[in-house]
Formats: C-alpha cells, sequence, structure tokens
C-alpha cells in the first residue's frame, strides 16, 4: 500500500511538472512565434479563425494545438490521481485508534510489525490481523 500511495504522489509531481512545462511552451510559442503576447490559447484559436494569416501560422498553431491535447492529457492524469488520493485520506479517517495508529506506523514512520506491537503493547499476531483489516479497508 505504501509504496503504491508512494508511487501515485511521485507521478502526480512528475505529472504536474510536466504539465507546467507544456503550458509554458505553449505560451512560449504564442507570445514569441505568433507575436501575440499575453493571449491565452483558447483567445488564440478565436482570433485565428478570424484572421487571414492563419497560413503563415498554421504550423505553429498546429503546433500549440498539439501542446495542449498534451496538456490536457496530463490534466486528466492529475485529477485521477488526486480522486485516487482523496479516497485513500477519507477512507483513512474511517480508521479507528489503533488500526490509525498501525497505518501511521507501518506506512509514515516504516516500523515492522514487532516494532508495533511492542510500542503499542499488542502481540505480533494481533498487529498482523490489524494490517490486514486495514489493508481490507483501503482496499474497498
Amino acid at each position: 500500500m505504501y509504496k503504491e500511495l508512494k508511487k501515485q504522489i511521485g507521478d502526480k509531481k512528475v505529472i504536474h511538472e510536466t504539465r507546467i512545462g507544456i503550458e509554458n511552451r505553449i505560451q512560449y510559442k504564442i507570445d514569441n512565434q505568433l507575436g501575440l503576447k499575453g493571449m491565452s490559447f483558447q483567445e488564440v484559436k478565436i482570433q485565428m479563425k478570424n484572421n487571414n494569416r492563419i497560413d503563415r501560422f498554421a504550423k505553429v498553431f498546429s503546433d500549440i494545438e498539439d501542446l495542449d491535447n498534451q496538456r490536457q492529457d496530463l490534466l486528466n492524469e492529475e485529477k485521477i490521481i488526486e480522486d485516487m488520493l482523496q479516497k485513500v485520506d477519507h477512507k483513512i479517517s474511517e480508521l479507528n485508534d489503533i488500526e490509525l495508529k498501525v497505518f501511521r506506523g507501518m506506512y509514515l514512520w516504516g516500523k515492522t510489525h514487532q516494532e508495533i506491537a511492542e510500542a503499542e503493547q499488542y502481540s505480533i499476531a494481533r498487529i498482523k490481523q490489524i494490517s490486514i483489516d486495514i489493508n481490507n479497508k483501503l482496499k474497498n
């Protein structure tokens, strides 16, 4: 579970940074290659439909559209990961006190079942059972 959460959070950061990079590239092309400083892509699309210079800018505009499609795909991926993390956060809030302590011990602090059992004064078997219960709750 911890590895999966860590991977999702890492993926979200990479996707976010990639999307921001694409948005910056789009704005660069609009500002410098089209000479339409400060305009958004949506504004550029509207202006290009009403502009006879479209042939001159067709290549740049096509590149921007490709980048915008990539940006939208990344935005959708970010949303999927964010929704998953929100669901996990909600499920964690439903754990009882001992489950929450075991969850934090395992997934936040990287403690072993033995270390958690000693700290909470439970048997290892009980901690393992609580761990199984946590995993079942988080999967559903």
